[in-house]
């Protein structure tokens, strides 16, 4: 039981911060000389620029040494780091798909579908897409509203881009696209939703 709840923040660690303590895991974690100098340098930079957070820090530093160990190589370096932040972010970007709520993976799994074709697409398409889906399904339709939320949830949770665009006597609308480079992760974390 609590009698009251004291919230408490925390400020994120900055890079020095962030060095002292990667460094001290380091020692514990690796051999002597496995990891090239600068590594921890770049990775507590890295980690103080994005979030501050001391867990994903060590996440990093962990990962790139299992890409080192997995490519058979001596020494973990600055590119076994970078390689790190793309598997790491890929990770990311899957478990929030894989989490998504019935009708946002519906949504995304059309944006997917319409953006493949011509590198881009609007909320009107998506919208028409998805109600034909659900008519398909003999479902009831969320509103053009309720679509244009989730959207702008994709995109807040950088899973989609999106831009809206003053078309003139044509309206205001959203050009919505997919980072290539994250196409085939959304894609193989939205494989098991029957559209």
């Amino acid at each position: 039981s609590s009698m009251g709840e004291i919230e408490m923040v925390f400020p994120p660690y900055n890079a020095e911060q962030l060095f002292t303590i990667l460094k001290q895991r380091a020692e514990l974690a690796f051999n002597q000389g496995v990891i090239e100098d600068g590594v921890i340098s770049y990775c507590s930079a890295l980690a103080a620029r994005e979030h501050g957070d001391a867990r994903r820090a060590l996440d990093l530093l962990r990962v790139s040494g299992e890409i080192a160990e997995r490519e058979g190589a001596e020494r973990v370096t600055i590119e076994h780091v970078k390689k790190a932040t793309l598997e790491i972010e890929e990770g990311r970007i899957y478990q929030s798909v894989v989490t998504l709520p019935l009708h946002q993976k519906l949504v995304l799994k059309k944006i997917v579908e319409l953006v493949e074709g011509k590198g881009s697409t609007t909320t009107g398409e998506v919208y028409t897409a998805y109600s034909n889906m659900m008519r398909n399904l003999k479902y009831e339709p969320l509103s053009l509203r309720r679509i244009s939320e989730i959207i702008s949830q994709l995109d807040m949770m950088g899973l989609i881009i999106s831009e809206v665009v003053n078309r003139g006597k044509y309206g205001i609308t959203r050009i919505i696209k997919i980072r290539k480079d994250m196409l085939p992760v959304i894609k193989d974390a939205l494989k098991d939703v029957e559209a």
